[in-house]
């Protein structure tokens, strides 16, 4: 039996070792693998931890920038410290920036008050899309590693675990090319389709609000649709509204991204933003010179500061917009506010102290809020004007015409505070302008054969108005009211006590209907409606009589009879008193007159602005100079006229050869803060004088603005100094045209001859800041306001002002942080591996590289990070 299976076992003997060495194999194998995948995960694990570490040191980097600058720029605002790139300190504790080269462009680097390790920089900082030339003008050594040091191994010294370095390049004095950049290529005002043809010609209806035109776009008719012909981008045209006007390079605006939609109906893509500087580097393809003049950011707070309480208010919004509740329809908030408030309350409302402006107005107990929306725009006053007009009547009238301008009724806005029936302001409107009163006096004796010695004078009343408005449709000048009914009350005194004839007195009003032709003087003939103008003496003859005047009054109102909305009202009272002289027997009566006349046929409405032409001298014969232009003021004396300084003023009423200095009042939400010039300031010969923030009232350009928005994008910091950004803000030619429709029509044109190097080198000092955008008036550098003419001096500075801010700076913020492995004093050698200090050395394990982007409120001194980008990992 066993010899028969002996071969049979001995073919099967080994395969148990075979098995067993195939496991073991498998055994090995599987812990060989296993061994491997702990080694790289631990690899992995440890250049994870150092690419982590790296980008710690980058964090720690960009936290140490904002540090710095918050503890150097810190304290109440100042020229120096509004705008920190230009500003150099000499205690040691600033946050220096230099300049590359000539090109205008301030940067600050790192830098290490312990040793000097500068290998690898500045090329190090170096990211894609930047300019090399920038990074190589930095002077080599400058920029420099900074340490971060720790006990690693516990031998009680210091070994280096990091470095970072950092680049901080200012980019606050530069242009947002995206707000440059329209939806549909045009500069724009606010857009509602009111052309009354059913719709806009792209699906929107008549009298709706366009879902992508919530912006402000040009109406240069005036006619208050924006239907109107557009000023295309390019045609360097000004009004001040928005940085849609500036004019970059077309090749630019075909490299902005390209968005899924088609607002404008062009059967193409619009046009997207750029969000960060790295996506401009990326998709631009950007010149050294576009560089230096575009930035991809840009955020302003809609709102002034007040240095005394430290307080942001509400920049008022001149459009008045903000508070228009109803954006479809054909009226503006300007004519809401007149139509929910009377005359006074409105005033009152724009006379009130204006709301913080992170605060919620209707929870103030609530604190500051956490969003700028919170606040009300255009809720409360403007702040200024009590400063600027302390005279609260006179302000008041200022306020009134304020409103009277920016609305597109026809009545102005006034008010009686005192309650004696009477306006105490009255703002100019769609109203005939009171300009002259004149007084006839017919006075004679005669020896009657019954009743002896008889005196009998009569009086009689002429009133001149002014109509500087165009007829009903035949231009974009307002059209004046067909017709208007005025009245004159005065008070007469004659004789007096102890005289003969005994003292009267009488009040006597005058009424009459007038229609004044367009660009015209016209005389009003009236008669008396109450009191008595004529009176019989029964006494001896008397060759003379005292006569007083001592209040007159004209109210005008529209339509052809008493009742009518008030236009215009004016009052005066004083004493006026001169001796009447007739001779005896003589039948035909012997005339005099005398004329109240207004200094300034625009500021007519108190008793200060009225004089006696002929004061103390009743004349014989003629009719004085009603029906001609104002006698008070000498047009034709050069310079006479403070607000227009000319040699040959052009004539408002342009068929008298009469004038009016800055006469012309539109009606409708204001398309420029230039236009702030042409209100009257209540004086005579006045208007708002935007030349001065010192001693003027530019202050207001600071607490004023165009367009609803709290916060907004594009603009432009006027302490720039960089020559290219200013090139663009101020071309060479044709710029700020005068002949326009929102202009005085005629007025001329002038190019500006500022250049943009002059504002960069005047703004390239610390000194020359300003902390309000209102102190642009006060520059004076070279040639900021241009013309002859008081709105054309002020045009440039009033067309500025919108696209302007102090407040804003921007910083693009480039962070190199490295993780190392300290090697004290040995030096294996390699490409990672560096001196770092004398004798000690590291290798480089990570590198993290970082773009942020960092906004600076420069008059509250805080900071916000608002993108941060990494480049390297």
């Amino acid at each position: 039996m066993n010899k028969r299976n002996a071969p049979q076992n001995r073919s099967q003997r080994g395969v148990a070792l075979m098995m067993t060495l195939g496991v073991l194999a498998l055994l090995l194998i599987m812990a060989m693998s296993f061994a491997y995948t702990s080694k790289t995960d631990r690899m992995a694990a440890g250049i994870n931890a150092d690419l982590l570490q790296a980008r710690l040191m980058c964090e720690s980097g960009l936290s140490r920038v904002i540090a710095a600058m918050k503890y150097s720029y810190a304290g109440a605002p100042s020229p120096e410290r509004v705008y920190p790139p230009t500003w150099t300190q000499a205690d040691g504790n600033s946050f220096p920036f230099a300049e590359f080269g000539s090109s205008d462009q301030h940067y600050m680097v790192s830098a290490n008050p312990d040793t000097v390790d500068d290998s690898g920089l500045p090329a190090e900082l170096q990211v894609p899309g930047l300019d090399d030339s920038l990074i190589a003008a930095i002077p080599a050594g400058s920029a420099e590693w900074v340490h971060i040091l720790g006990d690693v191994d516990g031998d009680g010294t210091d070994d280096l675990v990091g470095r970072f370095a950092y680049l901080v390049l200012d980019e606050s004095g530069k242009i947002d090319p995206t707000a440059a950049v329209t939806p549909d290529w045009e500069p724009f005002c606010f857009a509602v389709n009111s052309s009354g043809s059913g719709d806009d010609g792209n699906g929107w209806p008549n009298g709706t609000e366009q879902p992508y035109r919530q912006y402000f776009f040009y109406d240069v008719n005036a006619n208050g649709t924006w239907t109107s012909t557009g000023i295309p981008e390019g045609s360097e045209t000004r009004t001040g509204t928005c940085m849609a006007e500036l004019v970059i390079p077309d090749a630019f605006r075909a490299n902005l991204p390209s968005i899924p939609w088609d607002r404008n109906g062009d059967s193409n893509w619009d046009r997207g933003r750029w969000f960060s500087l790295q996506h401009l580097f990326d998709g631009a393809n950007l010149t050294l010179n576009q560089y230096l003049a575009l930035g991809a950011d840009s955020y302003d707070i809609e709102a002034y500061h007040n240095g005394t309480d430290q307080t942001d208010y509400h920049r008022f919004d001149l459009s008045g917009m903000h508070w228009d509740p109803d954006l479809g329809n054909s009226t503006n908030g300007w004519d809401e506010l007149a139509t929910a408030m009377t005359g006074p309350q409105a005033v009152a409302w724009l006379d009130s102290d204006p709301v913080g402006f992170w605060q919620d107005p209707a929870n103030p107990s609530l604190g500051p809020a956490l969003l700028p929306a919170a606040a009300a725009g255009g809720t409360g006053g403007i702040r200024a004007m009590r400063d600027l007009v302390p005279d609260a009547r006179q302000r008041r009238e200022v306020l009134a015409s304020l409103i009277d301008y920016s609305d597109s009724n026809l009545l102005p806005t006034w008010g009686d505070t005192d309650g004696d029936g009477r306006p105490d302001f009255v703002g100019l409107e769609m109203s005939p302008y009171n300009n002259e009163v004149e007084f006839q006096v017919a006075y004679a004796w005669r020896n009657h054969p019954h009743f002896g010695m008889l005196g009998r004078f009569l009086l009689h009343c002429e009133l001149e108005l002014i109509n500087p408005y165009d007829a009903p449709g035949s231009g974009s000048l307002p059209a004046y009211p067909d017709q208007v009914y005025v009245q004159v009350k005065a008070t007469f005194g004659y004789g007096g006590p102890g005289t003969t004839p005994p003292g009267m007195s009488t009040e006597i009003t005058w009424s009459g209907t007038a229609t004044v032709a367009a660009h015209s003087y016209a005389a009003v003939p009236l008669i008396p409606t109450s009191g008595t103008s004529s009176s019989t003496w029964v006494t001896d003859w008397h060759p003379d009589i005292p006569l007083s005047v001592t209040a007159v009054e004209i109210r005008v109102t529209q339509g052809s009879a008493a009742g009518g909305a008030l236009l215009d009202s004016s009052y005066w009272t004083g004493s006026f008193l001169d001796t009447v002289s007739a001779g005896p027997n003589v039948i035909a009566p012997q005339f005099r007159h005398a004329a109240l006349q207004t200094n300034d046929p625009r500021c007519n409405t108190w008793d200060t602005c009225w004089a006696w032409t002929h004061p103390n001298d009743w004349r014989n014969g003629g009719a004085g100079d009603i029906g001609h232009k104002n006698s008070l003021f000498d047009f034709g004396v050069a310079g006479a006229d403070p607000e227009d300084n000319l040699a040959d003023p052009k004539d408002a009423c342009q068929a008298d050869d009469g004038g009016i200095s800055t006469w012309y009042v539109r009606n409708g939400p204001m398309r420029s803060l230039w236009e702030l010039g042409a209100i009257h300031r209540a004086q005579p010969w006045a208007t708002l004088n935007l030349r001065s923030f010192a001693a003027g009232d530019a202050r207001l350009l600071s607490q004023t603005k165009l367009g609803p928005w709290t916060v907004t994008t594009g603009k432009f910091n006027v302490n720039s100094p960089l020559t290219a950004a200013w090139n663009v803000v101020l071309p060479a030619s044709p710029v700020y045209e005068y002949d326009d429709a929102y202009n005085d029509p005629g007025a001329g044109s002038d190019a500006i001859s500022l250049t943009g190097a002059d504002m960069a080198s005047h703004m390239a000092t610390a000194s020359n800041h300003i902390v309000e955008r209102g102190a642009l008036a006060d520059l004076g550098v070279g040639d900021l306001q241009e013309g002859d003419r008081d709105r054309e001096l002020e045009s440039t500075i009033g067309r500025l002002a919108n696209l302007l801010t102090v407040r804003q700076n921007y910083y693009t913020v480039i962070v190199v942080g490295q993780s190392v492995k300290d090697l004290k004093g040995n030096n294996p050698g390699g490409a990672d591996v560096c001196e770092y200090d004398t004798g000690r050395y590291c290798r480089v394990l990570a590198q993290q590289k970082v773009i942020a982007s960092v906004y600076r409120d420069a008059l509250r001194n805080r900071y916000r990070v608002d993108r941060v980008e990494y480049l390297e990992e």
